[in-house]
């Protein structure tokens, strides 16, 4: 009997931590960690049309685990571009007049 092998929203979000911490640290970035921001990000990718590829079975485990990076890599990428945005002064004024 073969299992179904699907990639997996944990390590996925597992994944997209691991590499945030190793950047945020050379990138200057505030130490602050925004999880609602993360969580939306998250829940916005695993749903999107363009991740749609990730609910639907694999052949093999390392099919899966190559999904898993591309996607954390995406979630990633997302989150510190919002973060470094964030930290700009003219992003910090327009924010505070809000």
């Amino acid at each position: 009997m073969d299992l179904a092998i699907y990639p997996l929203g944990a390590v996925i979000r597992t994944k997209a931590k691991q590499r945030l911490r190793l950047n945020s640290v050379g990138a200057g970035l505030r130490a602050t960690w925004d999880e609602a921001l993360f969580r939306e990000l998250t829940a916005n990718l695993l749903q999107s049309a363009q991740w749609e590829i990730l609910q639907h079975p694999c052949e093999t485990a390392e099919a899966a685990a190559v999904l898993e990076d591309l996607a954390a890599l995406s979630l990633a990428t997302a989150y510190f571009r919002i973060v470094q945005k964030r930290c700009q002064p003219d992003i910090q004024q327009l924010n505070a007049l809000l």
